[in-house]
C-alpha cells in the first residue's frame, strides 16, 4: 500500500473515532438529563440540598418518605459514590425496609459499596439471600450480582442481560450454585 493510501485510511479511522466519541458524549448528556429528572421527581425541592451535602443525603436514608430514601440511595450511588463506610446503612435498608423497591436498590448499593473487598460476612449474607425462597426473585437476583461485585469479578463473568442482572425467568435455574456456596461454610451449604 502506498503512503497516500495509509494516510487516507489513518484519517478515516481517526474520523470514525471522533464520531464515536461525539455520539458517546451525546448519549451521556441525555442520560444525565434523564437521571436528573428522575432525582427531581423523587426529591422535589429537597434535591438541591441533597446535591450540596453528602451528609444530608445520608441523613435521608432514614426518612419516613420512601421517595426520599430511594433518591438518597440513588444519589449515593450515582452522584456521591459509594464506599465501604456506606455498607452498614445500605445493609440495614436492604434487610429491613418495608418498601420492596427501596430494599432492592439498597441491596444493590450494599454490594456496590463493597466492590472488590471480598468481605466474608457480607458474602455469606448475600449468598443466604440468593437462596432465600421467601424473597422476591428480583431481590435474589440482585443478591447474586452482589456476590460477583464483592469478589471484584470482571463484568464479562456476570450473569448476562442488560444491566448485568439475571432475568427473573432465568433465575434461579441459571445460578451457579457452586459459586454461591463458596461464600458459605461447608456446614451451611444448602439449596
Amino acid at each position: 500500500m502506498m503512503d497516500k493510501d495509509w494516510d487516507r485510511l489513518f484519517r478515516a479511522k481517526i474520523q470514525e473515532a471522533r464520531e464515536a466519541l461525539e455520539e458517546s458524549d451525546r448519549i451521556s448528556q441525555k442520560t444525565a438529563v434523564l437521571q436528573r429528572k428522575n432525582w427531581e421527581e423523587l426529591a422535589g425541592p429537597l434535591l438541591e440540598c441533597l446535591l450540596e451535602s453528602r451528609t444530608a443525603t445520608l441523613g435521608h436514608l432514614s426518612d419516613e418518605d420512601r421517595k426520599l430514601r430511594l433518591v438518597s440511595l440513588l444519589l449515593l450511588s450515582e452522584y456521591w459514590g459509594l464506599d465501604p463506610g456506606d455498607a452498614p446503612a445500605c445493609e440495614r435498608l436492604a434487610l429491613n425496609d418495608p418498601d420492596a423497591e427501596v430494599a432492592s436498590i439498597a441491596l444493590s448499593c450494599w454490594g456496590e459499596s463493597l466492590t472488590n473487598t471480598n468481605d466474608p460476612r457480607s458474602g455469606k449474607l448475600f449468598a443466604v439471600l440468593v437462596k432465600d425462597v421467601t424473597r422476591p426473585l428480583d431481590y435474589r437476583a440482585v443478591a447474586y450480582n452482589c456476590l460477583f461485585q464483592l469478589r471484584g469479578l470482571p463484568l464479562e463473568s456476570w450473569p448476562s442481560m442488560p444491566g448485568g442482572i439475571i432475568f427473573n425467568a432465568r433465575f434461579p435455574e441459571e445460578v451457579d450454585w457452586k459459586f454461591v456456596d463458596t461464600f458459605l461454610g461447608p456446614e451451611t451449604m444448602y439449596r
